[in-house]
């Protein structure tokens, strides 16, 4: 930490209740535990309210070997609030790990103590735990939710998180064991200390979900299929009331795979979210998933994604524009991608009524979203001519016309066509 700020104090848990810390400047807190030591980066100001960050995974060199790591630290003037990252006691521990989830070892449970910590430190400042926001990205989600799970009351909001840390790259994960529990074989850490490896352990522990705002790259498959579904469809299986802490789900796609939301619009969602003011991401749809998920999709996802293809409009005998979308046999449908995730969602939430798929006899898919306001949106893939089409209603209340019209498009493509 010298490397960062020029005051480190190092001190006991005892001692930080009533300790005198300074305002307005980043200084270091180091803590040694049974032989771990702990290491945080603070800002306190004379707010109220409290930003704490986690890492996540962190390529080691000869710059940080031997080093705490902590993400986005020079992000910590552009808040509001007082700010605490804390670090992965593993990064002390070895040289070359690049991941531990704070998972600890068989003698010390590292985030059961950064936990201990930051009470301590939010005693000393008489912060409540609802002025608390816990943020972190891939397994600094992690460790935010299950820190949020503990200080009840507090906000969470994570990007891309890791919820059952078996589920992530194995490289990592086998060489978290490998350094803290070396002598122990991999069956024997998960089932003594299966309540370290995932999210749902806490909520079971505290029958408490927090109030969870879940970040997630739409094209990152992964972060997707080991995350996001298997989150959703646990939650529903606790049968633990979070009516009152709705998850609110936001998507983006910025450079796809476990890519992180951009800086700019991180910070400012993180400052919101701890001034108390509902966030969403720019130019949004919401979708109910259930009584307590709300799904928030771009709501230009369409346009984004389609400024390489033809688009042609259709009217039909109503007066109502219809879209279609057309592109090469080998152009990868993205659209298609993102509804097949919504309709995965399908069986993982209450919500039979969201969206329904409906299959004629000539094979024809018709996927409908009901967004905001009671508009509904729907979707048909096809293919003709050896191309591919995406076509799009809007607010169109009869299932059975769109299908007609679609067949009627599809087989004969005899409507008036305007080319945009």
């Amino acid at each position: 930490m010298e490397q960062l700020v020029d005051k480190i104090f190092e001190i006991n848990l005892e001692d930080i209740e009533n300790f005198n810390f300074p305002y307005d400047e980043l200084f270091g807190l180091k803590i040694v535990h049974n032989f771990e030591t702990y290491c945080f980066l603070i800002r306190f100001t004379h707010s109220d309210k409290l930003i704490c960050l986690g890492s996540g995974a962190e390529k080691r060199n000869e710059k940080n070997f031997d080093r705490p790591i902590f993400q986005r630290h020079t992000w910590y003037s552009e808040f509001n609030a007082s700010v605490i990252y804390y670090s992965d006691p593993i990064f002390l521990r070895s040289r070359t790990a690049k991941c531990g989830w704070c998972v600890g070892t068989p003698h010390e449970y590292y985030l059961d103590y950064i936990k201990k910590i930051l009470q301590k430190l939010c005693l000393n400042k008489q912060i409540k735990n609802k002025n608390i926001l816990f943020y972190g990205s891939s397994a600094g989600g992690f460790t935010s939710i299950k820190l949020g799970t503990y200080f009840k009351g507090s906000k969470v909001l994570v990007n891309n998180p890791q919820i059952d840390v078996r589920n992530y790259n194995d490289e990592y994960y086998d060489k978290l064991l490998k350094v803290c529990f070396r002598n122990m074989a991999k069956e024997d850490v998960e089932n003594e200390f299966s309540d370290r490896l995932n999210v749902f352990s806490s909520f079971k522990e505290e029958k408490y979900i927090p109030k969870i705002h879940y970040l997630l790259e739409l094209y990152s498959d992964v972060d997707f299929e080991n995350n996001l579904l298997p989150f959703l469809r646990e939650i529903k299986k606790l049968n633990i009331d979070n009516s009152i802490n709705p998850i609110q789900i936001l998507i983006y796609n910025e450079n796809g795979f476990h890519t992180p939301l951009n800086k700019a619009t991180t910070i400012k969602l993180i400052n919101d979210l701890s001034n108390n003011l509902t966030i969403s991401l720019n130019n949004v749809q919401d979708i109910e998933l259930g009584d307590h998920v709300r799904f928030s999709v771009p709501d230009n996802f369409i346009n984004d994604n389609l400024k390489s293809s033809n688009k042609l409009k259709f009217i039909s005998d109503e007066g109502k524009s219809i879209f279609i979308h057309e592109y090469a046999t080998n152009k990868d449908l993205s659209e298609r991608n993102f509804i097949s995730k919504l309709n995965s969602l399908k069986s993982e939430i209450d919500s039979s009524l969201l969206f329904d798929e409906i299959i004629d006899s000539k094979g024809i898919t018709l996927y409908k979203i009901r967004v905001k306001e009671n508009k509904i949106r729907t979707y048909f893939f096809f293919e003709k001519f050896k191309k591919s089409y995406l076509m799009v209603f809007n607010n169109f209340k009869d299932e059975n016309y769109e299908a007609k019209i679609a067949n009627e498009i599809i087989s004969e493509m005899k409507m008036q066509v305007y080319i945009n």
